[in-house]
Parts: structure tokens; sequence; C-alpha cells
């Protein structure tokens, strides 16, 4: 849909719901948060379907980026 919707309010054995557990995503992560320098550790890791069309702006860009270029970033993690 267009409004980011949580994938367990979707019932058990829809794509939207199965895809992500067939795919092995994990359920908690940690990592270094780049804005504070600050360790996660095991957290819960949202996933949400929404719209395909955002706008992003240039702080979100910088996080991204920032975070795909630590080791340990939240970015990194996702990878």
């Amino acid at each position: 849909g267009l409004i980011p919707t949580s994938i367990f309010e979707f019932p058990k054995g829809t794509m939207k719901r199965s895809h992500y557990f067939q795919h092995g995503i994990p359920k908690k992560l940690s990592y270094v948060d780049t804005l504070s320098g600050e360790w996660k550790r095991n957290v819960e890791t949202p996933i949400y379907f929404g719209s395909q069309w955002m706008a992003l702006t240039h702080e979100f860009v910088e996080y991204v980026i920032r975070s795909m270029s630590h080791p340990n970033g939240l970015g990194s993690v996702l990878k």
C-alpha cells in the first residue's frame, strides 16, 4: 500500500509476510549509530511495506552514506 505497513499486519502465508522470513532477514541487529557514535545492541528490525516512490532529505542521504561507510554502521549491517 501507499502507507507504510508492518509485515505482521498481513496474514501468515501471504507473500508480503512470508517473503522476508524465507530470506533469513535478522530479527535483531547490532550496529554503530554513526550520528552519536553509540553502539546499539540487539535492536529489533522493523520491516514495513510502503510506497515505492518517496522523497529523500539531504540529511537522510548523508546518514545512509555515513552508515554505509562505517563497517559496523546500520547501512553496512543491512547490506
